[in-house]
């Protein structure tokens, strides 16, 4: 099976999710362990790479 390549639309879902789990996180009072807290923080970070990458190739060539 193929992997697809993430689009603004699977970085936008993945920064939804992680705000979700955060937003849960904080109503119910509980925590999140180191290990979860990385888990997100690299979806965070890999979304942000495909957004960047989505900008830097729809800026006009010099």
């Amino acid at each position: 099976m193929t992997r697809q390549t993430p689009t603004i639309r699977h970085a936008r879902l993945a920064l939804e999710q992680v705000a979700a789990e955060l937003d849960q996180t904080a109503f119910r009072g509980g925590y999140l362990t180191s290990e979860r807290m990385r888990f997100l923080a690299t979806k965070v970070r890999d979304a942000f790479q495909v957004y960047d990458d989505a900008v830097e190739s729809a800026a006009p060539a010099d």
